[in-house]
């Protein structure tokens, strides 16, 4: 049984780990060619995405069923957001089959504490995208390199050249804010307490 479990689960985790990280990379490519951003887009982005792969761990390590259906619920967030993280329903699967494999939730609240854990998990990722703002820039010539400055909107639009003017300007939208990351982050802790109280009672064998 514990084999049916692992493999799979193990698998998911894997799984999940990959394709969180294909949206972070690519935010990561993408902020190369810009003024560095205050909360890097790339990493928060990644760490949060990583919430079905943490609970899906959880849920093998202590051999709950109720922790390895929450991961499964936890990767549906992450399929719509995009073409590239639409391929996290196969670890979904993955870790319903090791749920399977699991012995049956020894509380029914595990399985409230479970449906919470998969909600906070998708309320991390919403919380994150959807509280955003536009950053605006100039960007200066200096002997140093380029030197770019934060500026307003109005600001961004002003003519560019001229003695001492700036050589490139823009307003980039979707940067997260502190105020997001905060309640993700807080979303994402409350999610994995949940996850640990629905295995609570089933520890991991060898």
């Amino acid at each position: 049984m514990v084999d049916s479990l692992r493999s799979p689960g193990v698998a998911a985790i894997g799984g999940s780990v990959v394709i969180a990280l294909v949206p972070a990379v690519v935010a990561a490519q993408a902020g190369r060619t810009e003024p560095a951003e205050a909360i890097p887009h790339w990493l928060v982005l990644g760490l949060i995405m990583l919430g079905p792969a943490v609970i899906g761990a959880i849920g093998v390590a202590r051999r709950s069923r109720a922790a390895l259906v929450a991961a499964a619920g936890s990767c549906i967030p992450v399929s719509v957001l995009s073409v590239a993280t639409m391929p996290i329903v196969v670890p979904a699967l993955l870790f319903l089959v090791a749920a399977r494999a699991a012995p049956p939730a020894s509380r029914p609240t595990s399985w409230l504490a479970a449906m919470a854990a998969a909600v906070l998990a998708g309320g991390s990722l919403f919380a994150l995208i959807l509280n955003t703002e536009t950053r605006c820039w100039l960007a200066f010539e200096t002997a140093a390199g380029m030197d770019y400055r934060v500026v307003s909107e109005a600001d961004a639009a002003r003519p560019l050249g001229g003695p001492g003017g700036p050589v490139a300007a823009g307003c980039d939208g979707g940067e997260f804010t502190a105020r997001g990351v905060l309640v993700a982050a807080a979303l994402f802790g409350g999610a994995v307490a949940a996850a640990g109280a629905a295995s609570r009672g089933r520890p991991g064998s060898a």
